[in-house]
């Protein structure tokens, strides 16, 4: 993702609902200092490839736990 405040390319570690913000959570691949974003400020990388971190469209779905239950299923 490219951070278009300042031109930060990232990849999403954190969503805002996992950290209780507004903000999503990114780091530079390969590691490095973290920071936080809005969403309204988040581009796709035009090199970025499907299989790491999330993309945008990704990143505000509802996500089921590692079982694949909702996380409001007491089960």
């Amino acid at each position: 993702m490219i951070d278009t405040r300042d031109g930060s390319v990232g990849v999403v570690i954190a969503l805002p609902e996992d950290t209780a913000t507004f903000v999503y959570h990114l780091r530079p691949e390969g590691g490095g200092k973290e920071w936080g974003a809005p969403f309204a400020a988040l581009r796709p990388h035009p090199e970025a490839t499907d299989d790491l971190g999330l993309n945008a469209a990704e990143s505000v779905m509802p996500h089921d736990d590692a079982w694949g239950r909702d996380r409001g299923d007491p089960r």
